[in-house]
């Protein structure tokens, strides 16, 4: 069986769409399925897409219904075969909704023979704008898969081994910003001399431009394009706590369960996909509004015993039911029912 992947990240680029897809990728062949992955501008250039055309792929799946799924559907007529559509985010919590594109995310869902979602509330926001999709949607976990390697973080940026450091992994753009709250982080750094960890590509330029225009005369931030995959573990290890401050991810988010997945207390914004994997006070913390997102980082910074013990039952719960094996062997059997 041969698989081609189109997705709008992939390594060395960082982000959620590249994490999923290449630990896909790498659970495919593992399994002895045959991979080739493109990122859908790509496949404009005439040699890449005879490339694919080479490849012979029974099934497209596309990682973003309307950034892959276009190129992916048209790709699907042409060699007649299925197109999975992986909605991973924006395509159904915004443009879904967008005047300009919902009638393409619309012929996509519709065009697709199986529609992978990674939390049943994005099955639930289909459904109620295409209730004639219900039956081909599957959800699918994410899951993790850390490679470990050496880094020197604090060293690097400067920042001793004792200041208390939060870490948030997220690309720059208005969706993963939405619940920051620079004034709190202020206040916590006049109180207690925290240090904060920006890390992630811009993905919004005018988004970025003015939220660095803010954050700039901050010494105390530190801001990281990317961290290789290879490397984040090690950044998670090093930090103190991990933050998610997203007004909307596509399910669970992959810095989220990856944080989760080394012990790190998770202190998360209070949306769906966070929710179904944090259960506030037993494996993370979850905030509503600047005044609880204060009061808790607060109390995370103060209580070294509730650090311990969120990051011992997150670690454990990821273990218990956030498997690569599952999230892989998901597919694969989709991939056969489509082959059937």
């Amino acid at each position: 069986m041969k698989i081609a992947i189109i997705t709008p990240s992939y390594p060395p680029s960082i982000g959620g769409n590249a994490t999923t897809s290449s630990r896909l990728a790498d659970g495919l062949e593992s399994k002895g399925i045959k991979t080739i992955v493109f990122l859908p501008e790509q496949l404009k250039d005439l040699k890449n897409f005879e490339k694919l055309e080479k490849f012979r792929p029974d099934i497209v799946q596309a990682f973003h219904a309307y950034k892959s799924g276009i190129i992916g559907t048209k790709i699907c007529k042409k060699l007649g075969i299925p197109l999975i559509a992986t909605v991973t985010g924006t395509d159904v919590n915004i443009n879904l909704f967008q005047d300009e594109k919902k009638g393409k995310v619309k012929e996509i869902l519709n065009f697709a023979k199986t529609i992978v979602v990674f939390h049943k509330s994005m099955m639930e926001k289909i459904v109620r704008e295409l209730p004639q999709v219900k039956n081909k949607i599957n959800i699918i976990n994410q899951t993790v898969k850390l490679k470990h390697k050496h880094c020197e973080i604090r060293k690097k940026l400067g920042i001793s081994k004792n200041d208390f450091v939060f870490f948030l992994p997220a690309a720059i753009r208005q969706i993963k910003y939405g619940n920051f709250y620079l004034e709190a982080f202020i206040n916590l750094n006049k109180k207690y001399g925290i240090k904060l960890i920006l890390a992630g590509q811009v993905l919004d330029d005018n988004f970025a431009k003015s939220f660095f225009e803010q954050v700039k005369w901050h010494k105390w931030i530190y801001y990281i394009p990317k961290i290789p995959h290879d490397e984040i573990e090690c950044v998670f290890e090093h930090t103190d706590v991990s933050l998610n401050t997203s007004v909307t991810e596509g399910g669970m988010a992959n810095a989220v369960l990856e944080a989760m997945s080394v012990g790190k207390p998770v202190l998360a914004s209070a949306i769906e996909g966070n929710k179904s994997v944090i259960k506030d006070g037993y494996n993370g913390l979850i905030f509503e509004n600047k005044n609880d997102f204060y009061k808790k980082a607060e109390k995370l910074i103060l209580d070294s015993k509730l650090r311990q013990k969120l990051g011992k039952n997150t670690k454990e719960y990821i273990r218990k039911n956030f498997h690569f094996r599952d999230e892989i062997n998901g597919y694969v059997k989709i991939y056969k029912n489509l082959k059937l």
